[in-house]
C-alpha cells in the first residue's frame, strides 16, 4: 500500500491500523449508528424479502416472467425467486419497486 492507499475503509479492511484508517472506519461505524436510530437502514442491509417477493408476485400476475422482471431489474435470475421468509439487499428491494413501476406504467 502507498500513502495515497490510506484513510481508506477498503484499507482498513485490508488490515491496515493507521491513524487515517481508523479514523475512515470510524467514521463509517457512526454513519451505520446514526442511520440505524433514524430508522433508515444502508443500501446494502439485509432486509426481509416479502417487500419484493409481493413485487415479483404481482408483476408475475401481469403476465411478466421471472426473466424479464430480472432483466429488467438487472439482477441474476435466481433472485427473483423469493419465499416471504428469504433476506434479500435493500438495494434490490428498491430495484424491483422502480422496474414495477417501470414496468406497469407501460401497460
Amino acid at each position: 500500500m502507498t500513502d495515497a492507499d490510506h484513510g481508506t475503509r477498503r484499507t482498513y479492511a485490508a488490515g491496515c491500523r493507521c491513524t487515517d484508517c481508523a479514523a475512515a472506519e470510524a467514521g463509517y461505524r457512526a454513519t451505520l449508528r446514526r442511520l440505524a436510530r433514524s430508522g433508515r437502514p444502508p443500501l446494502g442491509a439485509l432486509v426481509r424479502a416479502g417487500d419484493a417477493a409481493r413485487i415479483v408476485r404481482a408483476l408475475l400476475l401481469e403476465r411478466f416472467t421471472r426473466r424479464r422482471v430480472a432483466d429488467e431489474a438487472g439482477l441474476e435470475r435466481h433472485t427473483v425467486h423469493l419465499t416471504p421468509s428469504s433476506r434479500v439487499r435493500l438495494s434490490t428491494v428498491l430495484r424491483l419497486r422502480r422496474t414495477a413501476r417501470r414496468l406497469l406504467g407501460e401497460l
